[in-house]
């Protein structure tokens, strides 16, 4: 629960961050999660 609590704070929308990150995923299966489901806004 912690996870989605974190991406809904981040993200907004926790089932379209969920979705692009496994899509990206299964493209690029070395690719890390972490920064594809806690995205950053640096601006």
């Amino acid at each position: 629960m912690s996870v989605l609590h974190t991406m809904r704070k981040r993200t907004g929308d926790v089932t379209a961050t969920f979705q692009d990150a496994l899509d990206r995923l299964i493209q690029e299966p070395q690719l890390d999660l972490y920064p594809l489901l806690f995205r950053c806004d640096s601006s």
